[in-house]
């Protein structure tokens, strides 16, 4: 009686040439850390050692929750690149779910009863499937095809190669995975770096600007290149409790977009532009049509896809405007990562602009006042009075020089000219109070000398020590 053997029983003289061929074959599978080409060498590989007719890899995609086709080769290759299977449905469903292997005999790509599979005259074709487990983890399925007849037996035991050999390919599987993932994360890690880099770079160059407007106008360029997009805006509050807007946007390709007619109070507004106004968080779209407070894009507005929005807040937490950006230039949707670094990015522009703000306002008050102190009367009886006041830049513009001209009775006119220290409200603050107190002395009648010591003497009283 003769015994048959298989792939799953190898005889005994074939035995030690099988164990160095799949020593040999793990080997070669764990040198190929690319997927791809992994999954070409664990088809070679099949053929070589097994002289399968036909291998294949199916891998577990736990987003899409598919087993998904990595590699084929065999018979109507184009029919199966692209086969995606549930997990549970057919064969190589089931094994994934149960963990247990599972062989069939085919006869003209049918299934064949017990009963038929050793009639004589057919060409039966055996097709063995194992599970891809690593660690109890489920990464797949591995099956291959011979013109054999295979017994079910000793699937899973020490004697059977196609067992070794599929516990051979999982472990490859993985590993390549960890290498892909390694790698990827050590460029995440540097495009991050980066990132961080040229966010301090950009939020150096924004809040070195003195208006908000720049402020504005730098920001939408720096948040475009910081995050690769497509366009940015900025829309920016002029004022506390002014509807107006400043608007600044920037594109790529240098192309300009009329975005509002009006300026409207986005807070009194519906829209995706007010919904970051009233709740003061960042939003982010994959597409902005699917917002229940998307109106779609106005008129003349350039041609966006999804968009990410961050508040632009001062100190205390009240909402000065807004930073937008949309389309991605390398396709992708905004992250995570995406938002932290716009909201960082924000954040430090948002106290360069609180400032610039501030300046502003102390600079007009500061120029008010400045102009009423530096009022003098145009007409004293036998006095011809002319007068020229240029300050060195548009920063000095509010300076700390002063000077007054005044009438104190029995013939006397008393001129004063003097420097303070500092610029701004506080040294418009300081010229005033001098004035009014050296005309104070003035008029008491005393000598020029005098006047000086007294007012020296009340004014040190007022100022701190580093003001003079």
């Amino acid at each position: 009686m003769v015994v048959e053997k298989s792939f799953f029983e190898p005889a005994e003289r074939d035995r030690a040439e099988m164990l160095l061929s799949l020593v040999e074959s793990a080997g070669i599978l764990n040198s190929k850390l690319s997927l791809s080409e992994l999954g070409d060498t664990i088809i070679s590989e099949s053929r070589r050692v097994f002289d399968a007719k036909a291998a294949w890899v199916l891998l577990y995609d736990p987003e899409d929750d598919l087993l998904k086709m990595h590699c084929y080769w065999g018979p109507d290759e184009e029919a199966f690149r692209d086969t995606v299977i549930q997990p549970g449905m057919g064969i190589s469903g089931k094994v994934f779910i149960t963990q247990h292997p599972k062989v069939v005999v085919m006869v003209d790509k049918q299934l064949v009863p017990q009963s038929r599979r050793r009639v004589p005259g057919t060409q039966a074709l055996t097709v063995v499937t194992y599970p891809l487990t690593v660690d109890q983890k489920k990464i797949g399925v591995f099956s291959m095809s011979f013109e054999k007849t295979a017994s079910t037996e000793n699937l899973e035991g020490s004697i059977n190669p196609t067992f070794t050999f599929a516990q051979q390919v999982a472990i490859a599987i993985e590993n390549a995975r960890l290498y892909s993932a390694q790698i990827e994360t050590g460029k995440k890690v540097e495009t991050y770096a980066e990132q961080l880099r040229l966010l301090n770079e950009l939020s150096r160059i924004i809040t070195r600007e003195k208006e908000p407007q720049a402020m504005a106008d730098q920001l939408a360029a720096g948040a475009r290149v910081l995050l690769g997009c497509s366009a940015a805006a900025v829309l920016l509050h002029r004022k506390a409790g002014d509807d107006g807007l400043m608007i600044s946007w920037s594109t790529d390709s240098g192309e300009s977009c009329k975005m509002l007619d009006t300026s409207p109070d986005f807070t009194s507004h519906s829209g995706l532009c007010s919904a970051v106004s009233r709740t003061k968080e960042a939003i982010r779209l994959d597409d902005i049509f699917s917002h229940p407070q998307s109106k779609g894009i106005p008129e003349k507005h350039i041609a966006i896809r999804d968009l990410l929005g961050v508040p632009l807040l001062d100190s205390e937490g009240n909402f000065m405007g807004q930073v937008m950006v949309t389309d991605k230039k390398d396709g992708s949707n905004f992250s995570k990562t995406d938002e932290e670094l716009l909201i960082a990015l924000c954040a430090q522009v948002a106290i360069g602009i609180e400032k610039a703000k501030a300046y502003e306002r102390e600079h007009s008050i500061a120029e008010v006042l400045q102009q009423a102190i530096l009022d003098v009367p145009r007409n004293l009886p036998g006095v011809e009075v002319g007068i020229a006041y240029e300050s060195a830049g548009e920063a000095a513009k509010v300076g700390g020089d002063f000077y007054d001209l005044f009438e104190l009775g029995d013939g006397r006119r008393g001129l004063l000219i003097g420097d303070v220290s500092g610029k701004g409200l506080e040294a418009a603050t300081i010229t005033s109070m001098v004035k009014s107190t050296v005309r104070a002395f003035a008029y008491k009648g005393l000598s020029p000398a005098r006047v000086i010591v007294e007012a020296n003497r009340v004014i040190y009283r007022q100022l701190r020590f580093d003001q003079f």
